[in-house]
This record gives C-alpha cells, sequence and structure tokens, in this order.
C-alpha cells in the first residue's frame, strides 16, 4: 500500500477547482462562480454567452456586503444602513460583454431601477388614491411581490452579480462556462 493511497489527515475534498495563477493574476472556480483578481484582464470574450464577435468592454462597479450586516436591523433601519456602508466591499471591473448581452444588461439594470421606484411609489399611490382596502391592499403587496420577481426572474439571468469580495478577489456569479475556460487559460499564460 502506497503512501498516496490514503491520507486519514488530509482535509476534506471541495468543489473548489484549484487556483490557476501566472505572474499576471490568479483565478479559480467555487462551483459554477469565478474567482478572479479584482484586477485581472479579461480576454476578449462575452462573460454572459461566451462569444468572441464584437466584444465591447463595460466598467461596473459591484458592491458586496457579508450577509451578517442585516443583524444591523435589530437596531432600525438607520444602524443597518450604518452597518451596511461599513461592511460593504467594492470592486470596479471592466467586463467583456457582446453588443446584444451589453443590451440585455443595460435593459435589466433599467428594469431593476423602475422597479425599485414602484417599491417606493407604491404605498404613496395607495394612500393617495384612497380607493378602498382591497386596492390598498393589492399597491401594497406588490410593492414586495413585484421587485422581488422583476429581479428574481428578469434582471439576475442577465447581469453578472458578486457573491464575495475581499481585498485581491471578487466572486463572481453568472459568468458563461466557455468564458471561465477563456479566462483560466489567460490566467496560465
Amino acid at each position: 500500500m502506497s503512501h498516496a493511497a490514503f491520507d486519514p489527515y488530509a482535509p476534506p475534498r471541495s468543489d473548489v477547482d484549484a487556483p490557476v495563477q501566472s505572474g499576471r493574476f490568479a483565478a479559480h472556480r467555487i462551483g459554477d462562480d469565478l474567482c478572479i483578481d479584482k484586477r485581472a484582464p479579461w480576454p476578449a470574450i462575452c462573460c454572459k454567452c461566451s462569444t468572441r464577435n464584437r466584444i465591447q468592454y463595460r466598467g461596473h462597479t459591484f458592491v458586496w456586503a457579508t450577509p451578517w450586516f442585516w443583524l444591523g436591523l435589530a437596531g432600525g433601519w438607520v444602524i443597518l444602513a450604518i452597518v451596511y456602508f461599513i461592511a460593504r466591499k467594492r470592486a470596479r471591473v471592466e467586463l467583456p460583454l457582446c453588443r446584444r448581452c451589453n443590451g440585455r444588461w443595460r435593459t435589466a439594470q433599467l428594469w431593476r431601477a423602475l422597479v425599485l421606484v414602484w417599491a417606493i411609489t407604491a404605498p404613496i399611490a395607495a394612500v393617495l388614491l384612497d380607493a378602498g382596502p382591497a386596492v390598498g391592499l393589492t399597491l401594497v403587496t406588490s410593492m414586495f411581490v413585484v421587485p422581488i420577481a422583476t429581479i428574481l426572474l428578469y434582471v439576475r439571468p442577465r447581469v453578472v452579480r458578486a457573491r464575495r469580495i475581499d481585498d485581491r478577489m471578487i466572486t463572481l456569479r453568472g459568468v458563461a462556462p466557455g468564458a471561465i475556460e477563456a479566462i483560466f487559460e489567460a490566467a496560465r499564460g
């Protein structure tokens, strides 16, 4: 029996691929997510659909806060906002997108803004219309349902989003598998 066959002291296996690193940048996969240096140069391949035609680079600032910041809600909205601004991390990334995916991203950002405006204006409309409890309840319910449904079903499939940001790396969800492989090739040099 060789020593390499079984090591009872070895750490458990994980779904994290071995990091690929050259002198330029590091990248690895965590499940379906891509973990990459914040300042890594992306190859000219669309990060959403993996095409190499008519690529445009889109600068995007990702913002992420650890989920425990929601504990600040126990102290009220002001405390939550303070904890969020202290705990958040930011990363500016130049993402390669084809013209079609860039347009889908732009449309998704527009819809995100519109549904957030709806979430703010729905209770105001419920008060101003004063059309009765049924209409008021419908408007107030829609201030939660419409934004959540729109973001989950329409916005998320069209954008790349940050799952985690630290001082050096950013973990992104929504990057096409073909683009991840091209990034690994670029990281190898």
